[in-house]
């Protein structure tokens, strides 16, 4: 009983010593030190199209090496741009990692909404783990194909 009691109790204290660490996941991620700026894509914003997409990027220890697309949220237009975009990024000195970061793409009805004085778009760099790209939403909608007959 006695036995028992103090393998439980190890055990209690391994799982609180792991938990404690897998709780702490912003400890060992990189700090960006350069990256272009995202911009919300010229066809998902003529469309007024916004969505989600998570990348998995994988870093050498100084800049991204890989990007993986994890969750494109149905568009492709999206996904790429933050594809390319997570390319650019460039890191202080570390461990060679992977991590995920969330980019979301905003269409709003007006850019004062959102308190920017920007003329077409505002962006909200939350590096490393997020990245808000807003537009204004268009104002009409774009024929694509105006010569196809309906």
């Amino acid at each position: 009983m006695f036995r028992r009691s103090i393998s439980m109790g190890v055990l209690v204290m391994l799982v609180t010593f792991s938990v404690g660490f897998a709780q702490d996941p912003k400890a060992s991620l990189p700090v960006v030190i350069a990256a272009a700026a995202p911009l919300y894509p010229i066809g998902p914003h003529t469309a007024n199209i916004q969505g989600s997409v998570r990348v998995k990027i994988t870093t050498d220890g100084h800049r991204t090496t890989a990007v993986t697309i994890e969750d494109d949220g149905g568009n492709p237009a999206l996904a790429r741009a933050a594809r390319e975009n997570a390319g650019t990024w460039e890191f202080s000195n570390h461990a060679p990692t992977t991590f995920t970061v969330m980019y979301r793409y905003v269409l709003v009805a007006r850019l004062e909404d959102i308190e920017s004085n920007a003329l077409n778009s505002k962006v909200v760099l939350r590096f490393p783990t997020a990245v808000e790209i807003y537009a204004q939403r268009w104002p009409g909608t774009v024929d694509v194909a105006p010569n196809v007959k309906k």
